[in-house]
């Protein structure tokens, strides 16, 4: 399993697979992020990375930029994802101030480098997930030392090692009050999240489990 919340999931509905799941994050290519480009966002903003899917819950995330914009005004939001229409998300985007919708950009299908300069550029990360076995864009703005606005559902408590800050995902009012309140600077867990995600950590497990398989079921064991 991807994540223990994960894991949790499968020996719930699978009650037979308790003491047979193991846990062994994704591993992540953190040097595809690597480089110098600057953001081409010309203000300090908020980042989040958001497909259409219900699920990702995109409307809160622009319910509350509008409260915090009408009331601070100091940030853009930028949301990498489509804004499709017939979804909530382009209903609550549409009825927006212009003002308001001046302040936020929408980007999709943008290269590893681009992706990158957004990471060092961006002032704090955002999701607002209603579910996910594990969260990688999280992951990814915690290893550029981004603080991070998430969603409290256990997958997001679990990657972020408890060091984000949390709101209900349908309280765009409480989402907007930590935007307006939580600080900026980068923080140093970077370093952290990058060793326990880092592909030679997942790979050694993933040798290990192998190994311990070949040992249980070819007779006088052995290393592959």
């Amino acid at each position: 399993a991807i994540s223990e919340f994960t894991k949790t999931d499968v020996e719930h509905y699978y009650p037979k697979s308790k003491g047979k799941v193991e846990v062994i994050y994704n591993s992540f290519n953190f040097s595809k992020y690597d480089g110098n480009e600057a953001s081409m966002i010309g203000a300090p903003y908020f980042l989040a990375i958001s497909t259409n899917a219900d699920y990702k819950n995109q409307k809160t995330i622009l319910k509350a930029f509008q409260k915090y914009y009408e009331e601070e005004g100091k940030k853009k939001l930028v949301i990498v994802g489509k804004l499709n229409d017939g979804t909530e998300a382009y209903s609550v985007y549409h009825s927006m101030p212009a003002a308001v919708k001046m302040n936020i950009v929408w980007m999709s299908g943008i290269t590893n480098e681009e992706l990158g300069a957004l990471y060092r550029g961006a002032s704090c990360f955002i999701s607002a997930s209603k579910f996910e076995e594990l969260g990688m864009p999280v992951v990814e703005a915690m290893s550029f030392g981004l603080p991070v606005l998430l969603s409290d559902i256990p997958p997001h408590r679990e990657v972020s090692l408890g060091k984000g800050e949390y709101f209900r995902p349908t309280d765009a009012e409480g989402l907007a009050e930590k935007m307006m309140t939580i600080g900026f600077e980068r923080l140093s867990y970077g370093h952290v999240i990058r060793d326990m995600f880092s592909e030679e950590n997942t790979s050694a497990k993933y040798v290990e489990l192998i190994n311990k398989l070949y040992a249980e079921t070819r007779l006088g064991g052995g290393n592959l």
